[in-house]
């Protein structure tokens, strides 16, 4: 998984529901050796996908390898699966109740204009005092 690659199935959006971050995650490319260890250059897809976990939980890379001792890349991948899940179904749940309310969207787009414009307008009279416009 990537962002930089161009495939829908290379990132993992907050807003993907359910079922596609499980397809991306389990479609997501693997090795042939059976354990979980951290290798950039020798293993880069599982080595991608312990990094991602690390992103989710806060753990160290070391440690995760450590704990998943024993685990297949199968049920490795399906640890990734769990907690992007359980990461990412609040911050979904909530981006989809703002996005149902437009009023409250309205309001947070006029505010967001409203302090754009001070800021602009003061830096604009900053800017014409330091050129010698004022």
């Amino acid at each position: 998984m990537s962002k930089s690659d161009q495939s829908k199935w290379a990132t993992l959006n907050i807003t993907d529901p359910a079922d596609l971050v499980y397809s991306k995650i389990k479609k997501s490319m693997s090795d042939f050796e059976p354990n979980i260890s951290f290798d950039l250059e020798k293993r880069p897809a599982i080595s991608n996908l312990i990094t991602i976990y690390s992103a989710f939980t806060g753990k160290t890379l070391d440690a995760i390898v450590e704990e998943s001792i024993g685990l297949n890349q199968a049920q490795f991948k399906q640890k990734v699966i769990e907690v992007a899940e359980e990461t990412l179904r609040p911050i979904r749940t909530e981006y989809e109740r703002l996005i149902q309310d437009r009023t409250h969207l309205e309001d947070v787009l006029r505010q967001g204009s409203f302090q754009a414009r001070e800021i602009a307008q003061k830096n604009i009279r900053e800017i014409k005092q330091i050129i010698g416009f004022l």
